[in-house]
Formats: structure tokens, sequence, C-alpha cells
């Protein structure tokens, strides 16, 4: 019966075009829709990083989820989501907490909407960009033995935590194959024991050979003996590259930049899978006009950013950084919050890219 219910799996509570007539013909939501004139006010990117920080501080205590793990129907019967927020403030960011019961019943959501990640019977790398606590990662990890996923985020605290979750996830450990390291992709490139470039250059399915004398300043972690044997240079790329609501958190001027750093990790023939904020989402519509800071992007009281994306908008920006498109679609999803009885309509962007082979 469970495996019945898990089979059926819905992402249309409504149609995105009924939402869009009904905001566009909405005086009070104007503001959204006019064009913006750009300023050069824009956090520094230490700043929008410190902000990020804060907030994984404010949140270490108890256990916040992606949106991702969220399903608003189980079969045919809605799920209640619990939300713990201020001002929907933690629910708008990347992720907010939910009851224990509802995200361990929904784990099999992630897979449910890229079934890729379980398809494969080989070893299976996995890179997750902006890991956050690790709720995105636990499902894959525990899906199948072959998978290892490489985590990275600006929060060193938030990587600890991750790591803990990860630890005590399981009955099984899953510890020897989660493996973080600490960056703010919007700034800085992927190391290069991810995929060095001499492997990129050749596009071999397996890490190039190297000897003791070459491995020059490139592996400078202390850690890297847990990623690496001794004859490789490199991990030779990854399967796939996540990025669950973390492409909104970055300002919209290095999106273009972080997605095409991205592609150069992922082997030839690789999937970058994708979620988050899509137009006309219930959280940006709370946004007051004072909080635009860019065409649907909107800095928080925190100094957090939030982007708010359009099929033609993430499709223009992946195929520009050189992938191909292979799903795209809105996911509208009506959501009810059990203490006021409120109903939410959520809209979010669900894609596939693959890296040409």
């Amino acid at each position: 019966m469970a495996e019945k219910a898990e089979a059926e799996y819905y992402s249309k509570d409504f149609e995105w075009e009924d939402l869009r007539r009904v905001v566009e013909n909405d005086p009070s939501l104007r503001y959204h829709l006019t064009p913006f004139v750009s300023s050069s006010s824009c956090a520094a990117p230490a700043v929008e990083a410190d902000a990020w920080r804060s907030f994984h501080r404010r949140h270490s205590a108890g256990k916040f989820f992606k949106v991702l793990i969220i399903n608003s129907v189980l079969g045919h019967k809605k799920i209640e989501v619990f939300l713990f927020d201020d001002g929907f403030t933690t629910e708008m960011t990347k992720g907010f907490m939910v009851s224990n019961s509802c995200a361990a019943g929904n784990k099999w959501y992630l897979l449910k909407e890229f079934p890729e990640l379980i398809r494969i019977s080989d070893p299976v790398k996995v890179l997750e960009v902006g890991c956050g606590n690790g709720s995105t990662v636990l499902p894959i990890l525990r899906a199948k033995q072959n998978i290892t996923v490489y985590a990275c985020d600006c929060s060193e605290e938030i990587l600890r935590k991750a790591e803990e979750i990860i630890a005590t996830g399981s009955a099984i450990s899953l510890v020897p194959r989660f493996f973080t390291f600490l960056l703010d992709v919007s700034v800085n490139d992927f190391p290069d024991w991810l995929f060095c470039t001499s492997c990129r250059r050749n596009s071999s399915p397996e890490p190039a050979n190297f000897s003791s004398d070459s491995r020059g300043e490139n592996l400078e972690m202390s850690h890297m003996s847990a990623f690496l044997r001794e004859d490789q240079c490199c991990i030779g790329g990854v399967d796939f590259v996540t990025m669950i609501f973390t492409l909104s958190a970055i300002p919209f001027k290095r999106m273009p930049s972080v997605i095409e750093k991205c592609l150069s990790v992922l082997r030839p023939g690789g999937l970058l899978l994708f979620r988050d904020y899509g137009l006309y989402d219930m959280t940006m519509l709370r946004f007051l006009s004072e909080q635009r800071v860019g065409f649907c992007e909107y800095m928080r009281s925190d100094g957090t950013f939030s982007y708010f994306f359009s099929l033609d908008t993430a499709r223009n920006l992946f195929l520009a950084a050189g992938f191909t498109e292979v799903e795209l679609t809105y996911c509208c999803i009506t959501s009810v919050n059990r203490q006021t009885g409120k109903s939410m309509q959520r809209v979010w962007v669900h894609g596939k890219f693959q890296k040409p082979v």
C-alpha cells in the first residue's frame, strides 16, 4: 500500500497561467512587474556570505529542511505543512522548519523528481552546491550505496551541522560517502580536485594518474586523502550537480558565472538538477516594493537575497552557459499552514540540464 502511495506524485495543484492572470490584474501587486532601474547599491560578496552565515547560526538549533522535500499531495490526501518562521522570512529562504514526521515521510520526494540519481548501477558522484544542513543529501545517500556526495556551502557552521545530520541519519553509516568543503561558489572556483584542467581537456571518464612530484598546490586541503587515491589528480568530475534553492540566493549578475562553474565540473553527458523559486510564488508577492533590488530580485531584512525565476530566464541562463535543456517546468503546489489554516500557492521551477557529450 505504501509503495502504491509513493508511486503517485503530483506537482500541479493549479495552473501557473491562471495564477499569472490573477497577479497581473491585481493593482496592489503591480510594483512587482514594473521595470527596475539598476543601482550600484548591491552588497559586496563578503557581506552576502556573512548574511547567510548569520542565517544558519540563527537556525542551527532546529532541523529545518529545504522546500524541496515538501509535497502537498500524497496520493489524494493533502499533507499539512508546519511552518515555523518570522513573517515567512525563514520559509522564504533556502530551508524552513517542518515537523520531523513530515520530513521523514517525504524523503522519497527528491528521488521521485530526479529518478536519474538512482538509475545507474555503477558508482555515482554527486556535487551538491549550497548544501545547507544536508537535508537534500540525506535521501540521496540513503537511496543507493553506489552514490558518493561532495557538498559545499559558504558556512563552516552549517557544514558541521550537515555532517552531524548525515552521521545520525541512518542505521547504516553514510559518512564514508559524504564529503564537505567550504566554498562560496558565487565568488570562488571549484577546487581542482573535483575535475582538474588536464582531465577536463581530455574528457576522460577516469581521472588521470600523476607522479608525486606533479601535485603542485592544487590539493591544499588537509583532508584530501579522504577524496583521492595516491595515483589520482582529481575525482574525474561528477555525474550530477544538484542546485536546490541555491541559485536564487545569489545576486542575478553573478548567476551566469556560477552556472558555468557547475558545467566545468560535470563529466560529459552529466546532468545538473535544478529546483528553485518560480515567478509569482507566494513569497515573492509578500515582498514590499522597497525590498526590490532588481527585476524579480529582492533583499530580505537580514541581507540575504531571493530571486524568482521564469522558465525563460532559467532556460536562457543555462543554455548560455553551454547546457542543453532536458526538462523545464513550473511546479505549482498548494500548501496549508496548519496553524493559521491559510492556503499558500507555491511556485517552483523544476529543471534538468545536460552537459553536451
